[in-house]
């Protein structure tokens, strides 16, 4: 524990020896400022005796020490409200980082997503290709197979055409030989009445 210190100080044209814990200079900053009091409030009635202006100075500095006193619980009250706030805050600030890591997170499966979509975009493009290029190549058969099939049913219809000629020459050599064939027949019959007539007389 510290020992007092005596310290000497003026105050109001008076000399008093004050003992304490504290610094001398903060000692001296209390005087000067008691002296300083005094002396304003002498200067605004120079009637007043020295016990009155005392008591004037210790009303006034009383006021201003509980002014500061109300005010420096405001600021304690507002700090708490700050603190309070700020914990608040904090408490926001964690809920929204927990928000923000649950949003990587999402962001992450949907980049996942993402990429798994395009590959299969991608697979799905290279057999949508492999189809156009069968597609296209079923076109060019099936092109060669029209026109085969054309091909073929020209051929058919010269086939029938041919068919059809040889049908015609078939029954013009079938009229030939009949018209070729019937009188060899009718000399033979001419011979045999002939004959029956002769002896017949």
């Amino acid at each position: 524990m510290k020992e007092p210190i005596s310290t000497q100080v003026s105050i109001f044209g008076e000399t008093y020896m004050l003992k304490g814990t504290a610094p001398p200079e903060h000692l001296r900053r209390v005087a000067e400022y008691v002296d300083a009091k005094m002396k304003e409030i002498a200067r605004r009635n120079d009637r007043l005796d020295h016990k009155k202006t005392a008591v004037l100075a210790a009303l006034n500095i009383a006021d201003e020490l509980m002014r500061l006193e109300r005010e420096r619980t405001e600021v304690a009250e507002g700090l708490a409200a700050a603190r309070a706030l700020v914990r608040e805050r904090e408490q926001d600030v964690r809920r929204l980082e927990a928000e923000l890591d649950e949003a990587r997170r999402e962001r992450e499966a949907l980049a996942r997503q993402e990429a798994e979509l395009r590959k299969e975009r991608d697979e799905l493009r290279t057999a949508l290709e492999a189809l156009e290029r069968e597609r296209e190549e079923l076109r060019r058969e099936r092109a060669d197979l029209l026109r085969e099939n054309e091909a073929l049913r020209h051929e058919r219809t010269e086939l029938l055409r041919e068919r059809e000629e040889l049908r015609r020459e078939r029954d013009e050599l079938f009229l030939l030989l009949d018209e070729t064939s019937a009188p060899r027949e009718a000399a033979p019959a001419r011979i045999i009445r002939r004959e029956n007539t002769g002896s017949g007389g």
